[in-house]
């Protein structure tokens, strides 16, 4: 048969020692202070207001005596509300549920109940309107 080609030996590259910089040294100010102050600005959240993304939000759709019910894109919820439920607007003033009204968008703090269809609202903060939302 005809020869094959010829093996081509496989180059090593030269294993070069490898050289090790010296250890990067942490610029000035990579250290915050600490307790340095809270940026101020507009989008703080009210020190009474809860800490964290609420339980749920949507609507108002109504207010009855079993408590609110909340629109969600999976419908309606019923929010149970109490004596103990706080209502704040987004700066954090505290409101009544009097006050409420149907397409009001709320922010629901709470835990749902063992039928994962019920909240027991714990705060209820109203949104200001979605801007440019078209009625």
């Amino acid at each position: 048969g005809p020869p094959g080609p010829a093996g081509q030996p496989v180059q090593q590259p030269g294993g070069a020692p490898g050289q090790l910089g010296p250890p990067g040294q942490p610029g000035p100010g990579a250290q915050s202070p600490p307790g340095g102050p809270e940026p101020a600005n507009a989008a703080a959240r009210p020190a009474n207001l809860p800490p964290g993304p609420p339980d749920l939000i949507g609507p108002l759709r109504g207010i009855d005596s079993e408590g609110l019910t909340i629109g969600t894109p999976q419908g309606p919820r019923l929010v149970h509300v109490d004596t103990e439920t706080q209502v704040f607007d987004a700066r954090g003033e505290s409101l009544s549920l009097e006050v409420l009204t149907v397409d009001t968008p709320l922010a629901i703090f709470g835990h749902f109940t063992n039928d994962g269809q019920t909240m027991m609202a714990e705060t209820v903060v109203t949104l200001p309107p979605a801007a440019g939302r078209d009625r």
